[in-house]
């Protein structure tokens, strides 16, 4: 009896020496564990790749930076080959810009006034109301800045066809066409001081070929900008 006592004692003292052991070793773990995500090196910043370049990196990190949690992450969209981003969409075909070419040097005023130009605008001039002063269509707007205008058309590097006028009868209105005849692209743009309460002085850069509601000057064509 004793011998077997002692037996079942010493087993008994074992176990209670390798459950004891085992506890000691899990909270080792724990803690070693918990130094290592306590660490300064846990939270630092990735290191920058050195096969990106400085800038493009800067670039994306501010991106990030600013997303809201949760939400995905949006890179800036770049311009493809040509200078017009993947935002126009409804391009103007080639041939119903042909004549463009022989108005260069033009008065503005007569060119606005052209029939196959003011068909052309219906392309790329939005419809609906513009506040001038008054509310009135945009393409009558520009009418009245650019009805008398002496300003030549111009066409730049051989595809950006250009008009303007600054004859608006109040508000100091004064206003610019911009055609790409290469990418079918038309853009504009209206400058006036408005009296009502808004921002003084406004400029409205328009074009209805965009698919997009909300734009900034980054997704406009190079040449426009």
């Amino acid at each position: 009896m004793r011998a077997m006592c002692g037996g079942v004692c010493l087993f008994r003292r074992l176990w209670v020496a390798g459950f004891w052991a085992a506890v000691a070793a899990v909270i080792v773990l724990c803690v070693v564990s918990a130094r290592a995500q306590d660490s300064p090196t846990a939270d630092a910043p990735p290191q920058p790749d050195k096969n990106v370049p400085a800038v493009q990196q800067t670039a994306q990190q501010a991106v990030e930076q600013t997303a809201p949690v949760g939400q995905p992450q949006v890179q800036a969209q770049s311009a493809p080959a040509g200078g017009v981003p993947d935002v126009f969409v409804n391009r103007i075909p080639a041939d119903q810009m042909a004549f463009l070419s022989g108005m260069a040097g033009a008065r503005s005023g007569d060119v606005i006034r052209d029939k196959q130009f003011k068909k052309m605008m219906k392309s790329f001039v939005p419809t609906g109301e513009f506040h001038y002063g008054r509310d009135m269509g945009l393409d009558d707007a520009l009418h009245m800045v650019m009805d008398k205008s002496l300003v030549p058309a111009q066409i730049h590097d051989g595809r950006y066809f250009t008009i303007a006028g600054s004859g608006g009868p109040y508000l100091a209105g004064r206003a610019v066409v911009w055609i790409d005849m290469k990418e079918g692209v038309g853009i504009g743009a209206f400058y006036f001081h408005p009296t009502n309460g808004e921002p003084t002085p406004s400029v409205a850069v328009f074009s209805r070929q965009v698919k997009e509601k909300a734009l900034g000057m980054t997704d406009m064509p190079e040449a426009f900008a």
